[in-house]
């Protein structure tokens, strides 16, 4: 099971409590309470947690990932041209 902070790909990937931990980016405290909480969840909890993320992995692939970054530069250069 992940701890991660709240930022980038978990922040997209990662249901806080579903399919891992979340910690609000950039706060070294409330990473080290997440993965404290990580390490105490039941054995049968964590398999869930685990075959939560295991099923959002294979939602994911490598084709949407790359349209949504195409998507993102084609924004970023419509602004510029703006």
């Amino acid at each position: 099971a992940l701890v991660a902070y709240d930022y980038a790909a978990p922040q997209m990937h990662i249901e806080s409590g579903v399919s891992g931990l979340l910690a609000p980016f950039s706060q070294e405290e409330k990473y080290i309470e997440q993965a404290c909480v990580m390490a105490k969840i039941e054995t049968a909890e964590l398999h869930q947690i685990r075959d939560k993320a295991a099923s959002h992995a294979k939602t994911i692939t490598w084709d949407a990932e790359v349209d949504k970054l195409n998507n993102l530069i084609q924004r970023l250069v419509s602004k510029e041209e703006a």
